[in-house]
């Protein structure tokens, strides 16, 4: 169709044209699905450049945990690649792997995305009701916590950094897979990958999640 013709409407150009238009080192950037747009921006060398100018940090939703890469344990077997990342665990390598982002990125793993009490998140629904945020709006026509537990946790993430806990880790991901594993000395070899990964979330304490969405 002529609009997919239109290279001003291609996601590639917006961006560049957006971080063009920004000042140094001012921009966070939030990324709550699969990393194919992000790969493809650091794969471009005008685009990386200004990522690597312009960006700040880089929150990613996605992936889980990381276990060491050469573990044998049955836990490493039953753990599942998270959604995001097992939909295109090749562009989450790259995206992970990048020299130019690797220092900005934060990774929320699935796993600090925790259920809550009944009670608690009642109380949450019962406040919503009343008023017109893009949340309340959710809760409001699907009262699920399900619909708030990845993406406006990585949101809370971000604007509570004394509410979390991370790590650097040195980490790969299977690009068949999408599951994150540690990786050792011995096995990265010229790769230097320290990311921090987010392994808590404060979600039921005064200064926590629900209290945040409450508010």
């Amino acid at each position: 169709c002529e609009n997919a013709r239109d290279n001003s409407r291609l996601p590639e150009t917006s961006f560049r044209e957006f971080l063009r238009s920004e000042k140094d080192n001012t921009v966070d950037l939030m990324c709550l699905g699969p990393l194919t747009n992000i790969s493809s921006f650091v794969k471009s060398e005008e685009i990386s450049q200004l990522i690597k100018k312009k960006i700040r940090s880089i929150w990613i939703m996605g992936g889980n945990i990381p276990q060491q890469s050469h573990d044998i344990k049955s836990s490493d077997f039953d753990m599942k690649p998270e959604f995001n990342f097992a939909q295109d665990p090749i562009a989450a390598e790259i995206v992970l792997s990048s020299s130019i982002i690797c220092d900005k990125l934060f990774l929320l793993p699935a796993q600090t995305c925790i259920d809550v009490d009944q009670e608690a998140w009642s109380n949450v629904l019962e406040i919503t009701k009343s008023r017109n945020d893009i949340i309340s709006q959710i809760l409001q026509s699907h009262p699920c916590y399900g619909h708030v537990k990845y993406d406006p946790v990585c949101a809370f993430a971000y604007a509570n950094s004394a509410s979390i806990k991370w790590e650097v880790m040195n980490i790969n991901v299977d690009p068949k897979t999408g599951l994150v594993r540690k990786v050792d000395h011995q096995q990265q070899g010229e790769l230097n990958r320290k990311i921090k990964v987010v392994t808590c979330v404060d979600h039921t304490g005064d200064t926590g999640f629900i209290s945040w969405l409450s508010k």
